[in-house]
């Protein structure tokens, strides 16, 4: 199958293209992690015609989700996204946990990760690079 959200390039890279939408991650009205809907939700954004999705970004709610909440989010995503390709976010502020996400949505299959600078801290260019070229392996 062709994926429909990203191309190998002349150098072999897999590019992204075309639309891209963020997935918002379901909670109950008490507050927990509603997993029964991420399938739902998820073949809903994929009948809309987006090439690819993207979950777990910098701005919402995953700083607040626990690791298997995490895993739940991610699992549930890729499962029910049809083989659409699915963009996982990993940033955190410690280098060490931004690497074990990124290694968790590779394991699951995820199309690419999302990694922004370390936050709470003010690093010097060398250090952020140092933190991304940690976290590419």
């Amino acid at each position: 199958m062709t994926n429909p959200g990203a191309h190998v390039s002349g150098d072999g890279i897999d590019r992204l293209e075309g639309v891209w939408t963020i997935v918002p991650t379901p909670f109950t009205a008490d507050g927990a992690l509603d997993g029964a809907s991420l399938p739902v939700l998820t073949r809903f954004v994929a009948g809309c015609g987006v090439n690819g999705m993207t979950i777990l970004g910098v701005l919402g709610e995953a700083g607040r989700l626990g690791d298997d909440e995490r895993r739940e989010v991610i699992d549930g995503v890729i499962g029910a996204a049809d083989g659409l390709p699915v963009c996982v976010g990993v940033s955190h502020a410690g280098t060490d946990r931004a690497i074990a996400f990124a290694r968790e949505a590779e394991a699951a299959g995820a199309h690419s990760v999302m990694l922004a600078p370390p936050a709470l801290t003010r690093p010097n260019d060398a250090a952020v690079l140092a933190h991304y070229l940690a976290v590419a392996g």
